[in-house]
């Protein structure tokens, strides 16, 4: 059709209880697509705020701001957050620690490209529903007397889901079309360590971030196609008020491949990206110029199979705020 429309519909509760430093929080939520109610989906989560334990710790330590994303030039902005760092009290450290874990439903609609892509969208999808799990451990390191911080935080994860929907190559066809499954079960680690060092006007960060997956198809436990199971990233930046540069480093395992029948790996591969920013100096006006390099060393890879991805790319970019 060359017109779609779909009509959703959401409510939503939530019930919270605190006792001393536990958290408890259970939701429900009820959607409604196009005139159909769906079955509810429940959720309920716990956490313990942080505790710590402090040496010789005058005040506590002001944690600046921190962007999860790669920096680029609107990263400038929180790079003035450097000079939040100091002065720190003499000999002030800090060890803490939380944890928390929630379990939830999971539910999904089949979106409109599922539906009507052309070629390929298919009307009679069913809607994805299952469950889901994680536990989550936080710990802090600092020591202001170095100007130095350590976060640590791991994730364990699971969940299920029923006529979950996946986009296959149909060889028949020629082409793309979605695809629900009977059963598809993940669950794995994620790691993400994190260590800032404040230097005399600016922050010097390293952050290293680990996820392993195991994801399978029920009941013949085969591997999900291109789904990695081992990936990581490494990024090292150094962070000014007026500039920032910052090397990234992704490692991609060898994933499935859906099309080859002998379940063939894609091999795997490695991407260096280099980036760098600058404010501009003016008065009323703030202007940011950035720069980076995708795929630094031109490394030859695909992420499914007869798919070339680009080789090295040089993006320069110019942000007025």
């Amino acid at each position: 059709p060359s017109r779609v429309h779909q009509t959703r519909l959401s409510f939503q509760s939530l019930i919270g209880k605190q006792w001393g430093r536990h958290t408890l929080h259970m939701a429900m939520r009820v959607e409604q697509v196009d005139g159909r109610w769906l079955a509810p989906v429940p959720e309920i989560s716990w956490s313990a705020p942080s505790t710590s334990a402090r040496r010789r710790a005058v005040n506590r330590i002001q944690e600046p701001t921190q962007s999860s994303q790669i920096p680029n030039a609107a990263h400038l902005s929180s790079a003035e957050d450097v000079g939040q760092l100091g002065p720190f009290p003499e000999d002030a450290r800090q060890v803490s620690g939380s944890w928390s874990a929630s379990l939830s439903g999971l539910q999904r609609i089949p979106g409109l490209n599922d539906l009507y892509w052309q070629p390929g969208g298919r009307t009679d999808l069913g809607y994805e529903a299952g469950w889901s799990a994680q536990v989550i451990r936080s710990n802090r390191w600092s020591n202001a007397a170095h100007g130095t911080r350590l976060h640590l935080n791991t994730r364990l994860f699971v969940n299920q889901l029923k006529r979950p929907i996946v986009w296959l190559p149909d060889a028949t066809a020629g082409y793309w079309r979605p695809t629900s499954l009977q059963e598809t079960r993940s669950g794995g680690l994620m790691i993400d360590a994190t260590a800032r060092r404040s230097l005399r006007n600016s922050i010097l960060e390293t952050q290293i971030q680990y996820a392993y997956t195991n994801s399978l198809q029920l009941p013949n436990r085969r591997s999900l196609p291109y789904l990695p199971p081992h990936v990581v990233l490494a990024t090292v930046r150094n962070m000014h008020p007026k500039r920032f540069v910052d090397l990234r480093l992704r490692v991609v395992d060898r994933r499935p491949d859906a099309i080859d029948p002998n379940d063939k790996r894609l091999k795997p591969f490695a991407i260096l990206r280099w980036g760098a920013g600058w404010r501009l100096p003016g008065k009323a006006q703030r202007w940011n110029l950035s720069a980076s390099v995708d795929n630094l060393l031109n490394a030859r890879y695909e992420l499914v199979p007869y798919h070339p991805m680009p080789g090295r790319q040089l993006n320069v970019s110019l942000l007025f705020e």
